[in-house]
């Protein structure tokens, strides 16, 4: 996916939630995988946006890891527990970088 002359990634994501008692969501921590390694984030701040014409509930939301700020946004499809990131792909791959 193209968008704002950089590339993104959007992949299916495994999240730890809070949820309230209507059964609003709040994305806690994200857990991203290449290959066999994985890389845990705690986020740090989530604000809630509009999500896709009331198909899914979207977080722009912010991380910390090893010193670094880490952006990407965060759909939850109405209905399912699906979750999906998109986060630049420089970004991506340098969370993997040793």
């Amino acid at each position: 996916m193209k968008n704002g002359g950089g590339l993104f990634l959007r992949e299916p994501v495994a999240v730890i939630a809070s949820f309230n008692k209507v059964g609003d969501a709040m994305p806690l921590y994200i857990q991203l995988e290449k290959g066999e390694n994985k890389v845990d984030l705690k986020i740090v701040e989530c604000t809630k946006t509009d999500g896709q014409l009331g198909r899914s509930s979207s977080y722009r939301c912010r991380a910390s890891y090893k010193n670094k700020q880490v952006e990407f946004n965060l759909d939850l499809y109405k209905g399912t527990t699906n979750w999906y990131i998109t986060i630049s792909n420089s970004t991506f791959d340098g969370l993997f970088k040793v």
